[in-house]
């Protein structure tokens, strides 16, 4: 079993078929077959099923894909795993880290991590897999995909439980959740009790976060049954809904910060309704890269 073999075989995985991968690296299709019947024999398992439609993994497949993830991850992805083996030599460009995110944390806590990363080991090529729900994230770092997280605090409600002891978990701050109110509500007290949204028009995100279940909580806590006008599968579009009237939106971050100047009435809540958020990884040996970020997150950590 070598690198070459291991790169082959994430990328049929990653790319659905032999011929998709085989294009995907330059080789013949056949060759790619060859190193995988290879893998098989040398393994005495059937790491995929072929077929005219493509393939798909076994379980034995499954049980290697982390492993084999995690051993090319040092010097780059599959598909420049394969090139250099091929060719005997590529230049090193610092490693692929590949970072699972929740959605609500996308476009600012796990911006300003990676952004300082890049900026201190411009060498490190990053990968972002966007997860719309917590428990996804999680399950993107057991399952391979990613070598680290950022995720909502507390973690999600199903993962962990057969995860916990497995996880490393570096708390990297808090956000206040803030209610974003159409242009002309200057009046509005600050901060504004939950209580005075009873009824009142509002816009729902239907990302299943741990940020959107905390407001809901709130809200519940606090007898307000506001009324959902709109209904959006994208966080971004909140301040852009709340300026063209069709209710209030619950905004933190960064996305708060540029719908202020937008033009979008913040407040904060009463009682306040805050969420945490830290770094995420298996607890084994990391990559250099990821090792890199864990570093610049224990710079950024509370």
């Amino acid at each position: 079993m070598n690198r070459r073999q291991l790169a082959l075989f994430v990328a049929v995985l990653d790319h659905g078929s032999l011929g998709a991968a085989a294009a995907a690296t330059g080789l013949a299709q056949p060759s790619v077959a060859q190193a995988l019947d290879a893998l098989e024999a040398q393994l005495g398992a059937v790491l995929v099923h072929r077929s005219s439609t493509g393939t798909t993994p076994t379980a034995a497949g499954r049980a290697l894909e982390p492993h084999a993830r995690q051993l090319l991850r040092g010097s780059g992805d599959a598909a420049e795993a394969v090139r250099a083996a091929v060719q005997e030599h590529a230049p090193r460009t610092g490693g692929v880290l590949d970072v699972a995110v929740e959605a609500v944390l996308a476009a600012d806590a796990a911006s300003e991590l990676l952004g300082a990363l890049s900026a201190s080991h411009p060498g490190v090529r990053v990968q972002v897999h966007v997860a719309e729900h917590d428990d996804r994230v999680l399950e993107a770092l057991l399952e391979g995909r990613a070598e680290v997280a950022v995720a909502s605090l507390p973690l999600g409600r199903t993962t962990p439980s057969r995860a916990a002891p497995r996880l490393v978990v570096l708390p990297l701050g808090t956000q206040e959740v803030l209610v974003g109110l159409p242009p002309g509500s200057d009046d509005a007290p600050d901060p504004l009790p939950l209580a005075a949204l009873d009824g009142r028009d509002v816009i729902g995100v239907t990302d299943h976060s741990r940020r959107e279940r905390l407001v809901s909580r709130a809200l519940e806590a606090a007898g307000a049954r506001p009324r959902v006008a709109v209904e959006t599968a994208h966080r971004e579009s909140v301040a852009a809904l709340v300026l063209a009237g069709a209710g209030a939106g619950f905004l933190s971050g960064e996305l708060a910060q540029r719908a202020a100047g937008e033009g979008v009435v913040l407040r904060r809540t009463e009682p306040a309704v805050t969420a945490g958020h830290a770094l995420v990884h298996l607890h084994r040996e990391l990559s250099p890269a990821a090792q890199a970020l864990v570093e610049v997150a224990r710079g950024c950590s509370p």
